[in-house]
């Protein structure tokens, strides 16, 4: 039998669609194998806390602003620099991973932060938990200088950071990468004065045994040994020898400030009390002194680092002036090494020390 034209274009269109289907499955076969696999799923309770910061996000990664950014307490101080969200992660050893299903990555990043030279911050004591829509989770430390934070979270659940410091909590919020309505007002931010160029000299006469011995004193900023320690007035809610102040108050802490005694013919010590010989005057004249009372210090020429002053102040307190007086009695040995007082026959002159915080 002939075959028609029509039959034979049947033919041609059949063995055409063949070919093209074939060609279609190679290239799906080839595509599947050149496809990457996909990754593996992250537990829905991951949390990763990651020092050094080598995290590689690929998008989420919102600045925050420095000063909105800082999270302070006694004992510990934090500046973080980015939050953000992100469906992967670039996990330890270059392995991805991507969040399980209804969650996603939140994260937090942090910058270095200067230390402070205050007596009472030793970083220890300080506890730190992810809360995450009300569930916690507890850190094995703070996270800060360059340390990142990453954890698998419920899709738009509140997290926040919290840091747990001489029993009072201060939440960061990694959502909108702000400190919550619990942070420390007092320090956001701490109103200091630097106390590093004051220097009163002066100086008093005793006598002792039908003769006059000069004795220098004065109030110093420097005689610390302390490497890279200076001397400031600061505005603290805290204050290691009396704890938080209560509500409306704060303490007014002088740090780095000697009362030094020269070396003297006599060997004679000055003996100052801390209740009687520093007052803070107010503007409106009204005086303050330092809790408690007890011996000076007084430090020779060779140095030292001096202990903080310490005064019970309303939290708007802004300018004063300290007053160090030198109108205790003097102290020295006799021939038999027994300790003996006398009085000043001309008393030194006083110091007085301006304090002016920043608004």
């Amino acid at each position: 039998m002939n075959r028609g034209p029509v039959d034979s274009d049947v033919g041609h269109f059949r063995r055409a669609a063949g070919a093209l289907a074939a060609a279609l499955t190679l290239a799906a076969t080839l595509a599947a194998c050149s496809s990457p696999p996909p990754l593996p799923v992250a537990p829905a309770d991951y949390l990763e806390l990651r020092p050094g910061g080598s995290l590689q996000f690929l998008d989420g990664d919102r600045p925050v602003p420095a000063d909105q950014g800082r999270l302070v307490g006694p004992s510990f101080a934090v500046q973080f620099k980015a939050v953000g969200t992100t469906p992967t992660i670039t996990a330890p050893q270059g392995r991805n991973l991507q969040a399980s299903e209804g969650h996603e990555f939140v994260f937090v990043t942090t910058d270095f932060v200067e230390q402070f030279t205050r007596e009472d911050f030793q970083d220890k004591d300080v506890t730190a938990q992810l809360v995450v829509a009300g569930a916690v989770k507890p850190l094995p430390k703070v996270p800060r200088n360059s340390d990142a934070l990453i954890a698998s979270v419920p899709l738009n659940s509140s997290v926040g950071l919290q840091v747990i410091d001489q029993g009072r909590t201060q939440t960061f919020d990694l959502r909108t990468g702000s400190r919550g309505p619990d942070a420390v007002k007092l320090y956001y931010p701490t109103k200091t004065q630097s106390l590093t160029k004051f220097k009163h000299e002066t100086f008093g006469t005793v006598s002792i045994g039908g003769r006059n011995y000069r004795i220098d004193v004065g109030v110093d900023s420097i005689f610390q040994t302390t490497p890279g320690a200076t001397s400031f007035a600061a505005l603290e809610p805290f204050s290691s020898q009396y704890g938080w102040a209560p509500e409306g108050r704060a303490w007014l802490i002088v740090r780095g400030l000697g009362i030094v005694n020269d070396i003297n013919l006599c060997g004679c010590q000055p003996e100052l009390d801390l209740a009687r010989n520093i007052i803070l005057t107010l503007p409106d004249g009204s005086t303050v002194r330092p809790p408690g009372g007890g011996k000076i210090p007084i430090f020779a020429l060779a140095g030292g680092t001096p202990p903080a002053i310490v005064f019970d102040v309303a939290d708007s307190f802004r300018a004063g002036t300290i007053t160090v007086t030198f109108d205790g009695s003097v102290s020295y040995r006799q021939d038999n090494n027994q300790s003996v007082t006398t009085n000043w026959r001309i008393v030194p002159n006083p110091a007085e020390l301006p304090i002016s915080l920043p608004q």
